[in-house]
């Protein structure tokens, strides 16, 4: 367990970073792993849940049902869709294609930012940071523990080649 301080900055470092959306709707965040359902990583749900007691200004993925929970287990699918998978001592090997097409699913549906769990992945997260940083997305907000890392995503480019569908305004989705 982390202290009180080190969560609250974490928070506070994420909302400095992620603007209100273009309707002045909070920021959406993507939290991974997507918990939930059994074969999930082993981390409790509360773990996801404690940024809200920290934020006044996101709206995090954590806690959907239905449809929207389906959804974001295809996003995670596609992130890791025939990847090497890692341990403690090798990271995880990522396809580029495949995250940057699971980063067009994200911004098409609002997603300002992605929320990694460390403990949720054998690397610890280590493969996807990686992937995300080779793709130019190297404004990682990380935790003072290193437990948790939050990745801002573009909002105005797709990260997806020229025949990734991106589109101008985000689709409600949460």
């Amino acid at each position: 367990e982390y202290p009180f301080p080190s969560r609250e900055s974490f928070v506070a470092a994420m909302e400095a970073a992620l603007p209100p959306a273009a309707d002045g709707s909070k920021p959406m965040v993507f939290q991974l792993p997507v918990l939930g359902g059994p074969g999930r990583p082993k981390i409790p749900s509360s773990h996801h849940a404690r940024p809200y007691l920290y934020s006044h200004n996101l709206h995090y993925s954590s806690g959907a049902g239905g449809d929207a929970l389906r959804w974001q287990r295809e996003v995670e699918r596609q992130l890791f869709r025939g990847a090497q998978r890692g341990d403690q001592q090798q990271a995880t090997v990522l396809y580029e294609a495949n995250v940057r097409q699971a980063m067009a699913m994200l911004q098409q549906r609002g997603f300002a930012a992605i929320y990694v769990n460390r403990a949720g992945y054998d690397d610890r997260g280590a493969g996807l940071e990686a992937m995300l940083r080779q793709l130019g997305l190297s404004e990682i907000i990380e935790s003072d523990r290193g437990d948790l890392l939050c990745v801002p995503l573009p909002v105005s480019s797709c990260l997806g080649s020229a025949s990734t569908r991106c589109v101008d305004k985000p689709t409600p989705f949460l």
